[in-house]
């Protein structure tokens, strides 16, 4: 199977607002915007979509409500080449159609829409269902450790290792990219990871696992901070954090996404 046909993905975030979103069960956005400045982001989104129908799910809050102030998020999904979208869906426009009592934040909206575009199946679609608990398992834990690990140690080789499906699934649905291409991804990345970074260290306690799309996906954080996070030595202007998704991939638990 070629290429999808491109689509992409446009969130307008007001201030006030905090929202998470998922789409066909996986966790694709959390973000919580300062009162008095409004966000946009926007990137390619067709290694979220299913062939057919496509479900999200949007939780939106907002914990320092202000009556005097109007607080909107909407979330578009659009055909690349002519920008038409495919999904649209905008609080408070669709508040409409609940019940009087419910129009209001806190608030779990969830929609589906039709992408009847041929498409390759994400992999973490044809993950087998696994039962865990936000403390995870140790293969979960290795899995994380693996990251850090590489991390920690600047071992370029062992990084790339631990992206390799990751890597693929972008190459799966966006085709080849240069800077993956194995000579550029270990001077680039190997840059940077070799840079002096303070990282956080492993602390298995504080790692949580949610689990996602029936368990075939599980979502790492940190006790509501990244799961790793470094910032540098002699630059505080640097800094990374990263979240993880893992998914099981020929029996063992790998990043995807």
């Amino acid at each position: 199977m070629g290429l999808p046909e491109p689509h992409w993905y446009r969130i307008n975030h007001a201030p006030g607002i905090v929202a998470r979103i998922s789409v066909n069960g996986v966790p694709f956005y959390r973000r919580a915007v300062r009162p008095g400045k409004s966000e946009s982001s926007s990137g390619p989104v067709n290694h979220m979509l299913l062939t057919g129908e496509n479900h999200v799910t949007m939780e939106l809050a907002e914990p320092n409500a202000n009556p005097l102030v109007i607080q909107t998020f909407e979330m578009l999904v659009m055909r690349e080449r002519d920008d038409v979208p495919i999904f649209r869906a905008k609080w408070p426009d669709f508040a409409a159609e609940y019940p009087e009592e419910e129009r209001k934040l806190p608030i779990v909206h969830r929609r589906t829409f039709l992408f009847d575009e041929p498409s390759p199946k994400p992999v973490w679609a044809d993950a087998p269902p696994a039962r865990f608990s936000v403390s995870g398992t140790p293969e979960l834990h290795d899995a994380v450790r693996a990251v850090h690990g590489a991390y920690a140690a600047q071992d370029i080789d062992a990084f790339l290792e631990t992206m390799e499906v990751k890597t693929a699934e972008f190459r799966k649905f966006y085709g080849d990219e240069p800077d993956l291409e194995p000579a550029a991804a270990r001077a680039k990345y190997g840059a940077k990871l070799r840079q002096d970074w303070d990282l956080d260290p492993y602390v298995a306690e504080e790692i949580i696992f949610e689990s996602w799309a029936d368990g075939r996906v599980a979502n790492v954080t940190r006790n509501g901070k990244p799961a790793l996070f470094a910032r540098h030595r002699t630059d505080p202007t640097k800094a990374w954090a990263s979240d993880l998704l893992l998914t099981r991939v020929d029996g063992a638990w790998r990043v995807f996404w």
